[in-house]
């Protein structure tokens, strides 16, 4: 049976991998370089808060790493010290960098939204909810127009829950729950705010100057969450000539 690989590591071996320059940080933990430039270790930063999460994230890993799924880096192993989980190894590529919607042109960033939507629905037909869907958990690559999405220890999948949630998904759970349809909503947000658009405060004129007319529903359906149908709102943004 395929089985994930665990590094074990003792405190001078950890000291030395978090005195790496870092490649990003979140709000569970830091990435650091390996000395495989085609990989990364993901440590999380409080790794007393962990200990309680460890049994589920070290599932989640487990059952990413047996999948292999498309759409994420590869779990590569998972490492621990002192027999606790205190984070894994994983893939990087140099060219990969954070979903910038700000700096792309307008057909860049529905090239990529678009792909992250059909992404998204993959794995929603796989049974796994990612959650956290934000600009900061995804990855684009200029080079091959490829998008990914990281931060994959956090997501509900098999019936695991996700761990840690971010502040509008939690709104989204407390009202509604984790469903098939929580990607979709979290996905049409960020695809809001890539227009610079705030969900509850944004006027009709400004919504059209955007999105098409008939759109406007699923704003209001995005707004009251409660009657949210699980429709993708970057479907009605308006073609540009």
């Amino acid at each position: 049976m395929l089985r994930l690989p665990n590094k074990n590591l003792t405190q001078e071996e950890l000291y030395r991998i978090v005195s790496k320059p870092r490649v990003d940080y979140g709000a569970e933990a830091t990435i650091f370089h390996t000395d495989n430039p085609n990989s990364v270790y993901k440590i999380y930063t409080n790794c007393n808060n962990i200990v309680g999460m460890s049994e589920n994230k070290e599932k989640k890993l487990e059952l990413l790493y047996k999948l292999s799924l498309p759409y994420f880096p590869y779990i590569l192993s998972t490492i621990s010290l002192d027999g606790y989980l205190i984070g894994y190894e994983m893939t990087y590529d140099k060219n990969d960098i954070q979903f910038p919607p700000f700096k792309l042109s307008i057909d860049q960033l529905l090239y990529f939204l678009n792909q992250t939507k059909q992404q998204l629905e993959f794995f929603t037909s796989k049974g796994i909810i990612f959650g956290d869907v934000s600009s900061r958990n995804i990855l684009i690559n200029l080079k091959n127009n490829t998008a990914k999405f990281c931060d994959a220890d956090n997501i509900s999948i098999a019936s695991l829950p996700i761990d840690i949630m971010g502040n509008q998904l939690q709104k989204y759970y407390e009202i509604c729950g984790l469903d098939t349809q929580t990607d979709a909503y979290m996905h049409s947000l960020m695809t809001l705010n890539s227009f610079d658009l705030d969900e509850n405060y944004c006027s009709i004129e400004e919504f059209r100057y955007y999105f098409e007319e008939s759109g406007e529903e699923i704003l209001k359906q995005i707004r009251d969450k409660t009657t949210y149908d699980g429709e993708y709102i970057v479907k009605y943004v308006k073609k540009r000539k």
